[in-house]
């Protein structure tokens, strides 16, 4: 047994990170998290791809200086890292750090299989995807177009679960998926 084993958390750690994840954000939002006077309340950034991180500042203003305020970070692509010069109480200790990534074309666009996946974490169904492409005007699958749309319509139904208005349009019809 691995000692962080015995200590689960619902929030991304630096042992998480063995080597950079490459993601796309879902959604930020403030959550009462326990902290060294009580309960505080903190910015959480939810990914498509890995858990979520306790947002601290330094790694808030990379975001926000490359993508603008918080509400236009949704479908955004970032990198995870292990940045092993951060300080803690006058000590090298190590933590997480989030770069834009940069390199070959990063590609936040989602095979149908892979919406379908990210939708499904948030409890929303095939049919729910569907009805929600018809609803933007979206004929027949196609990633680059429709990964926003779903990218919006997972961070609506997140913050629903949040107890926030959720914007999502009405669902029906059905949807033949990808051409």
């Amino acid at each position: 047994m691995r000692f962080n084993d015995m200590y689960p958390s619902k929030y991304l750690k630096k042992e998480d990170v063995t080597t950079p994840i490459r993601t796309t954000i879902r959604h930020v939002a403030m959550e009462e998290l326990d902290g060294d006077g009580g309960k505080e309340s903190k910015p959480v950034i939810f990914f498509s791809s890995a858990k979520e991180m306790v947002l601290n500042k330094g790694n808030g203003s990379i975001l926000f200086e490359a993508y603008g305020e918080p509400d236009q970070w949704q479908g955004k692509p970032v990198e995870i890292y292990v940045d092993p010069n951060v300080m803690f109480g006058g000590k090298r200790t190590g933590g997480l750090r989030l770069r834009i990534p940069s390199g070959p074309a990063f590609s936040s666009a989602w095979s149908w299989a892979q919406a379908q996946a990210e939708a499904a974490k948030v409890g929303l169904t095939k049919d729910a995807l569907v009805a929600a492409l018809k609803a933007k005007g979206c004929a027949g699958y196609n990633p680059e177009r429709d990964t926003p749309v779903i990218l919006e319509l997972i961070g609506a139904q997140s913050k629903t679960e949040q107890g926030f208005d959720d914007g999502i349009p009405e669902f029906g019809d059905a949807y033949e998926g990808p051409g």
